[in-house]
């Protein structure tokens, strides 16, 4: 099972964010419950990926896949974007490995 503290403590400048750390053990709802549904809205992408990969018993392999499967489709409407005549036309790759 993934854990809210796994996904923050991974998620890069999270000393940013404006809410408490999950603790150790904590479950999505708990964490979710202690700081509140508007403090975790406030970085919706990150609240995103919690709810995806911490609110079910998801195997590693389950979350990578669903990780995966996001990135793709934010580099297709990346992708689009670019082409919609608004900017250049290039669309620089993201190096994620």
């Amino acid at each position: 099972m993934i854990t809210p503290k796994q996904v923050f403590d991974a998620w890069r400048d999270n000393d940013l964010f404006g809410f408490d750390p999950p603790e150790e053990g904590e479950t999505y709802h708990e964490y979710r419950a202690r700081v509140g549904e508007e403090a975790l809205a406030s970085d919706r992408l990150f609240h995103f990926v919690l709810a995806e990969l911490c609110n079910e018993d998801l195997s590693v392999e389950e979350a990578d896949r669903r990780l995966l499967r996001a990135v793709e489709d934010l580099e297709t409407v990346r992708t689009a974007l670019n082409r919609s005549g608004d900017g250049d036309g290039k669309v620089e790759p993201v190096r994620l490995y």
